[in-house]
């Protein structure tokens, strides 16, 4: 076994990432990245079939891409499923970038094999995990994305080697690295042209940015590396500190939860901590400011989420479940860029875009926002009485029942509207109007595009 397989089973078993037995879908574009990942995958003796995207973008290039996948698959003697698709197409239909639909459309179908396989009965290939070949140059682009876009902890420690059921074993291994073994075992592969292009956010990262920082810095990637690993511990850690605040704050007496306002207040960083313990319940970062003043108010003074009220009594925090009959309540991730959402709807996807590559039409279930103007998580649920927002091109606020009795809505059509919230504020009546407030302007810089099917 090579020096490189050895470093990679080893890892996947320190990390108990899968076990040898589990089945894997492998995606394989046919560049060197996911050639070494089939390659080493084959050295193991893992258990593995191969998944090929043919997004038709580059002629006859893509074609060869997807020929060289099937012999190399032939070559393994492992099984092959190849699909084309419209990509040019669905992008223009989601007036979305053409990376982010080959990005949605590469992932609806791999969620298809684990769909199949959850499925006793559908007679399926039972694929367990999905594995790419993301590696540690793609984390530390991505670190650098998040940071120059503003993020927490989670953005600074980037990628995850598993998330859900998507594996991604690589990602301490350098290019470099994968480059040597793939020449060394006389690999092949396809260059994909546009990689070159910075007309690519992360590919001017790539191709621009690192480059200069090396010439002052040779050693970045290893620092950037090393400092990847520190924040995945930092997070660590600090999910252990916010759980001992938590089983010491926070005593359960039935449905309700009490925090004692004196013992919070002389915990540091309050600021984070009381976000931390309100967030389970559906408050947002946007709200903590209103909590902090919650514990100086009257009593009864209250603070609302969608399904919790925190309510200060005597010198207690009370967080109680409001009275509703609401369901389908969604919590959305700053990080997260596609959603399952309940009935009628399907999925949520989410990009960010530069303003100047937005093109904005009347599609209903598409809507554009300012995205420095949310705040996370953003909450999907049913609208209710009493909800209200400033609707597109008004200057005053409407309450939604009355937006909708004006659009002349059905009572079945009313009782199925939703709404997404960010923070206290409601900004899309999905699939009706977005709210004044976190439209586009001159000071925009990036915009966010929430698509719900």
């Amino acid at each position: 076994m090579t020096e490189l397989c050895t470093e990679f089973t080893n890892m996947v078993a320190r990390q108990q990432l899968f076990t040898p037995g589990d089945k894997l879908l492998l995606g394989v574009s046919g560049g060197m990245d996911s050639m070494v990942l089939t390659a080493l995958c084959a050295e193991a003796g893992l258990n593995f079939e191969i998944a090929h995207a043919n997004f038709q973008l580059r002629g006859e290039a893509s074609d060869l891409d997807e020929e060289l996948v099937a012999v190399m698959s032939e070559k393994y003697g492992v099984k092959c499923h190849s699909r084309k698709f419209d990509t040019l197409a669905y992008a223009s239909e989601k007036k979305i970038a053409v990376q982010q639909a080959a990005r949605e459309l590469r992932y609806q179908w791999f969620a298809t094999f684990l769909s199949s396989a959850d499925d006793p009965d559908s007679g399926s290939t039972q694929i367990k995990y999905i594995v790419t070949a993301h590696h540690r140059d793609d984390n530390i682009e991505t670190v650098l994305f998040n940071f120059f876009r503003g993020t927490g902890i989670s953005g600074l420690r980037g990628i995850l080697p598993k998330q859900n059921r998507i594996i991604r074993p690589l990602l301490s291994v350098s290019k470099s690295r994968l480059q040597k073994y793939a020449e060394q075992n006389s690999l092949k592969w396809r260059e994909d042209e546009s990689n070159q292009s910075s007309k690519y956010s992360r590919n001017f990262i790539r191709n621009r940015i690192l480059p200069l920082i090396t010439e002052i810095i040779p050693e970045i990637d290893k620092n950037i590396a090393h400092n990847i690993q520190r924040m995945m511990e930092t997070e660590e850690l600090y999910e252990q500190a916010i759980e001992t605040h938590r089983k010491k704050l926070i005593k359960q007496s039935g449905n309700e939860f009490q925090i004692p306002i004196n013992a919070l207040l002389t915990r540091r960083p309050v600021h984070s901590i009381l976000y931390e313990l309100a967030k389970p319940f559906g408050f947002s970062a946007h709200q903590v400011p209103e909590l902090l003043k919650l514990t100086r108010s009257e009593q009864g003074s209250f603070v609302d989420a969608v399904s919790y009220r925190i309510i200060r009594n005597r010198n207690i925090l009370i967080i109680t479940p409001k009275e509703n009959k609401e369901s389908g309540l969604v919590l959305i991730g700053s990080n997260e860029t596609t959603h399952a959402l309940p009935n009628p709807y399907q999925s949520l996807f989410i990009s960010l875009n530069p303003k100047q590559d937005v093109v904005i039409t009347g599609q209903q279930d598409v809507a554009h926002m300012d995205s420095s103007k949310l705040d996370f998580p953003l909450i999907f649920r049913r609208w209710k009485q009493g909800d209200y927002f400033y609707p597109l091109g008004m200057a005053k606020k409407k309450k939604v029942g009355r937006f909708l009795i004006d659009l002349k809505l059905s009572p079945t059509a009313k009782q199925n509207i939703h709404v997404l919230q960010s923070g206290s504020r409601i900004c899309w009546v999905v699939g009706l109007r977005i709210d004044e407030r976190f439209r586009i302007t001159d000071k925009t810089t990036t915009v966010i595009r929430l698509n719900v099917i």
